[in-house]
């Protein structure tokens, strides 16, 4: 083997140090076996979020385009610029934003939610609360949204009191990526001032299954009349389930009756909830074009496991 030539450099790939890329056991609940159907929320590696949902403000001082800075102990982040509906008081200004953090149980024990208010230009401070994470609670789907609250902001030691009033209307938890909030939540992984344009996208990972139809018969067909001679009618049926489309081959037709015989298998991949509808359609496809000859539809939802 020939080495670089010219005194080219060889790179090499370092390993990461934090092991991110490295083979890990990711613990959880795996159907191996097809027998019990995974819920929608299930996920291979949840991941736990700190969710802070931001409505509105009522009662605050006098103040222009606030902000709302949210600060733990490994995050920090702020929201956009609030916005005051048409006619209503700019004392009431409303934000209507969610934001996931990044939370660790175990760091995050002894550790303190921080909200705060502020004014726009001056960056004044307008007043905040605060929330001991080990008092937030835990939502697991398909467990209901928590309703906002309205709580009282409050100023420290050495602000002046006379800046600081109204109240602030939000909702605290803490979830996973299955979180009904979390594709509309504002990331705090990235960078500032980026945060406040990077939002997390979810794909969901679908359930498959294998459904197998198996064509048997047709019986009593309307086949065109007049055939050539030494003509056997060529019958087939299609199927159709999404965008997959699949045909069997000729049937063979019986002395004694009219009826065709196939029995032969189509296989399609079907997605949970399975909503759509197999579609069976019995062609003629002797002459140059094919005619149909009757179709069904079956609901993928009835077929048996």
């Amino acid at each position: 083997m020939n080495g670089p030539m010219g005194g080219e450099r060889v790179k090499v790939m370092r390993r990461p140090s934090n092991g991110d890329y490295s083979p890990r056991i990711i613990p959880g609940k795996f159907a191996g076996d097809g027998s019990e159907r995974i819920p929608a929320f299930d996920l291979v590696e949840p991941m736990q979020y700190l969710f802070v949902r931001i409505v509105k403000a009522r009662g605050l001082s006098q103040n222009e385009s606030p902000h709302v800075k949210i600060r733990t102990s490994g995050h920090f982040v702020r929201s956009k610029p609030a916005t005051v509906p048409p006619g209503s008081d700019p004392a009431n200004p409303e934000w209507h934003q969610v934001f996931a953090l990044g939370y660790n149980k175990e760091t995050a024990a002894n550790s303190t939610l921080e909200i705060s208010v502020w004014d726009g230009p001056s960056e004044k401070f307008l007043g905040g609360v605060c929330f001991d994470l080990s008092d937030v609670p835990v939502r697991d789907p398909p467990d209901s949204p928590l309703a906002p609250q309205w709580y009282h902001l409050e100023g420290g030691a050495g602000d002046d009191q006379n800046r600081v009033s109204g109240d602030l209307q939000l909702s605290v938890w803490i979830g996973t990526q299955a979180d009904d909030a979390f594709p509309e939540s504002w990331s705090s992984d990235a960078p500032q001032p980026f945060v406040s344009y990077t939002r997390p996208k979810v794909y969901q990972s679908p359930k498959l299954w294998y459904l197998r139809v198996t064509v048997i018969e047709a019986q009593d067909l309307h086949i065109i009349p007049n055939l050539p001679p030494l003509t056997a009618p060529e019958i087939r049926v299609k199927g159709q389930l999404g965008f997959q489309s699949v045909r069997t081959r000729r049937g063979s037709m019986s002395h004694h009756t009219s009826a065709f015989h196939w029995n032969e298998d189509l296989i399609f991949v079907a997605g949970e909830p399975l909503e759509d509808s197999l579609i069976l359609l019995v062609e003629d496809r002797t002459g140059k074009d094919p005619v149909l000859l009757g179709h069904v539809l079956i609901p993928v939802g009835s077929s048996t496991a």
